[in-house]
């Protein structure tokens, strides 16, 4: 059931979870009916600290990204029982979702690769695959999601939003955000590490020199 996505797809790979010590990253949302598959990738990414949720049908990945957390990767198989993941790739595009689409599938022409990627998918791995490619994919898409942090005298840029330190002005696309002082350096300390997963003891140093 879509209610329960977040809560890793199966109780096996949950109490993996929970037994671990890994740092959480980004949701993922993974939609793959074959569960024998689902479980292996599951398990995989759980293992590397990702958060994953799993559907099984397009109708579910609909509603799950729709629904909180925003997953930040979609691994997409191609072909689901309630119809086609290329036409999901094109509802995300057209629907306004920017997070990266890797699709998964045993369809390997040169003509369905160009079909997904002009569907809006990223990156195309076909089945069967290896696991670490398939993570090493994961960390590529991600990466290139993330916008670098741009760093000019007392000026911090990442994407549309960019800080003056020297001033303690945020701006994002041109606009003023207003921000208390412990926001700002809150702030100005995620932006430096940009791509970084930040403990809270760290960011306790560089906040407030805990």
């Amino acid at each position: 059931m879509v209610s329960g996505y977040w809560r890793n797809g199966n109780a096996a790979c949950g109490m993996m979870r929970a037994a671990m010590r890994t740092e959480p990253r980004d949701p993922v949302l993974l939609v793959e009916d074959e569960i024998k598959v689902a479980r292996f990738i599951v398990q995989g990414l759980q293992e590397e600290g990702y958060e994953v949720g799993l559907a099984t049908t397009s109708a579910e990945a609909v509603k799950a990204l729709r629904s909180p957390p925003s997953p930040s990767l979609l691994i997409l198989d191609w072909m689901l029982p309630d119809g086609d993941g290329l036409l999901l790739a094109k509802h995300c595009r057209t629907a306004g979702h920017a997070l990266p689409i890797l699709m998964l599938t045993a369809r390997d022409a040169i003509e369905e690769r160009v079909a997904a990627l002009d569907a809006g998918v990223d990156d195309y791995i076909t089945k069967p695959f290896s696991n670490k490619e398939l993570l090493a994919r994961v960390r590529a898409v991600l990466r290139r999601r993330t916008p670098d942090a741009v760093i000019s005298g007392s000026s911090i840029t990442v994407g549309l939003l960019s800080l003056d330190t020297n001033a303690y002005r945020a701006t994002a696309e041109g606009l003023e955000v207003k921000l208390a002082p412990t926001e700002f350096k809150l702030l100005t300390a995620l932006m430096q590490q940009n791509d970084k997963v930040l403990k809270r003891e760290t960011l306790q140093n560089m906040v407030w020199g805990h």
